[in-house]
């Protein structure tokens, strides 16, 4: 395919000066290229995608936490600890959008003992979802407790 482009006069000067060391045609390609595969990722097609993988990503997460949560209720908290995890999870389910995560973390790591690093930590990973994951934590400890309450 040949296309006809138009620049400026300035830019034009200055391609004339460089004409021997610029490989327009390349350049064009690859601008070209690059400007598709932009729009081709901000489409609703790759928006969907990501959307999709967020939230399997909160499941995942959620579910670990949660799995965490129990273990933790069942074999490390005691009574008054766990209590104050179902007041937790009843004033976060009242605000399920943008609660604090440094809150949360601060308030846990009372309860359980760790450090932060150690609470949104998976062995010497930190956990990427801690949001869900300790939203899990929260639910998963909640409901051990309210089976004993």
């Amino acid at each position: 395919m040949n296309i006809t482009l138009y620049v400026s006069d300035e830019l034009g000067k200055r391609i004339e000066e460089h004409k021997d060391q610029l490989k327009l045609s390349n350049l064009f390609q690859e601008a070209v290229e690059d400007e598709l595969e932009r729009l081709r990722a901000s489409s609703s097609t790759g928006l969907e995608r990501l959307r999709e993988s967020k939230l399997e990503s909160d499941k995942r997460w959620k579910a670990l936490g949660e799995r965490d949560g129990m273990a933790w209720a069942m074999d490390d908290g005691d009574y008054d600890d766990v209590a104050h995890v179902i007041q937790l999870d009843e004033y976060y389910n009242e605000k399920p959008v943008n609660f604090d995560i440094d809150d949360v973390i601060a308030r846990l790591c009372e309860l359980t003992g760790d450090s932060p690093d150690q609470l949104v930590s998976d062995g010497d990973d930190e956990i990427p979802n801690q949001e869900a994951y300790l939203t899990g934590f929260i639910a998963g400890a909640a409901r051990v407790g309210r089976r004993l309450l």
